[in-house]
């Protein structure tokens, strides 16, 4: 979190104000202030704003409707809205929430809820901003590489460069899917424990522990966001340092990005262990292949609308070597495809749901740059990828 991020309260009354004033300055918030919604517009339009408190009962302009033109604009619709309500105004609560705003805070304050919630929320638009800055990034080195696909195309017309450039950039699609796909859940999880902060206030059992938890998973999830933008940004770089990780620690952290969007799909995920084995590679480039082929499971099992679907991850050690399973029980992966699934551009989905790299990106990972063994059979009622390190 920037030390002098800019928040703006908006209220009309000079004691609200005063009192957000006197609780954000010293702790070094550039505190903006505005006694309107026409005035908070205008330095909104005029300054660099982090995060806006605003009132919603004002004369003339209320706060919902401040709230809905600052997210209607695309300039100033990334910017955090906090709605400062009673607690007997549900109905302000959901037309607030239809408006675009992030939170709410009941009057009166209370100091440690105001502060919490401030500081989470800087902490993913800061996080946020990153990943619009690493997207733009990739988008801009997308196009240049469209550009000079587009030069080898009309001087070498051969098939096989034609095809390599086709490789480079179903590549870079594959890696913008994977940083969205990254930050779906993590997201869904922070706006879990903001909720949840919400549910404990409103029936009085916001306890200093559990709003100590909350941050606390709150911080480690936007830790992992603000690594993952790193780890894909270096990710086809050549200078990466392997290190030693335990590979339950990434079975966990990649299990729980999709835990939670498995279970509202009516699908199980369940972990197994009975090692705390340690590998020497790169942690998210294996984290990457799990996520890889429990998604590759995901599909199988909704393709099928299979009943008690269920995907299980064992973790295990065979002499020197680390041994993990993945497997589920959609039925299997046919005898005539099951030899071809790890070629690249392979895919028995349409192509607007896959570029068929993903299975092929994750053996490269495991043989290639780790030197190790992906194989995949069926099994049972399902298939079973076997990952060797």
């Amino acid at each position: 979190m920037n030390p002098l991020a800019r928040i703006l309260c908006v209220d009309d009354g000079p004691a609200n104000l005063s009192l957000l004033e006197g609780l954000l300055s010293p702790l070094g918030y550039d505190v903006v202030m505005a006694a309107n919604g026409q005035q908070a517009l205008e330095k909104i339009k005029t300054e660099p704003i982090d995060l806006c408190l605003l009132d919603i009962i004002m004369p003339g302009m209320d706060g919902l409707e401040v709230c809905r033109r600052i997210k209607s604009d695309p300039a100033t619709r990334n910017i955090p809205v906090v709605l400062l309500t009673a607690l007997t105004e549900s109905q302000h609560r959901i037309l607030g929430a239809e408006a675009g705003a992030e939170d709410f805070i009941s009057k009166p304050f209370n100091t440690t809820e105001v502060l919490a919630r401030i500081k989470m929320l800087l902490h993913v638009k800061s996080i946020n901003d990153r990943l619009q800055t690493a997207y733009q990034e990739i988008t801009d080195l997308k196009n240049s590489l469209e550009e000079r696909v587009a030069r080898a195309i009309d001087e070498i017309r051969q098939k096989d460069q034609m095809l390599i450039a086709q490789g480079r950039m179903a590549a870079m699609g594959e890696m913008i899917h994977n940083i969205a796909h990254q930050w779906r859940q993590p997201l869904n999880v922070l706006g879990l424990h903001i909720q949840l902060l919400h549910f404990y206030h409103e029936n009085s059992e916001l306890t200093g522990e559990l709003l100590e938890e909350n941050t606390r998973k709150s911080m480690e999830v936007i830790q992992y966001m603000s690594q993952t933008i790193d780890d894909f940004r270096n990710f086809f770089q050549s200078d990466k340092e392997m290190v030693e990780f335990t590979i339950s620690d990434v079975v966990a952290r990649t299990v729980s990005l999709v835990e939670d969007s498995l279970r509202s799909l009516q699908i199980s995920i369940d972990v197994f262990t009975n090692t705390k084995a340690t590998i020497v590679g790169f942690p998210a480039e294996y984290s990457q292949v799990l996520l890889n082929i429990i998604m590759n499971s995901k599909d199988s099992l909704l393709a099928r609308h299979h009943e008690n679907a269920r995907v299980t991850i064992t973790i295990s050690k065979e002499e020197e070597r680390s041994v993990v399973t993945i497997a589920d029980n959609g039925g299997g992966i046919p005898e005539d495809i099951i030899d071809k699934i790890f070629e690249p551009y392979f895919s028995t989905k349409g192509p607007e749901q896959g570029t068929g790299l993903g299975l092929f990106m994750s053996k490269t990972i495991i043989e290639k740059n780790m030197s190790g063994h992906l194989t995949v059979r069926n099994s049972g009622d399902g298939a079973e990828f076997r990952i060797e390190v």
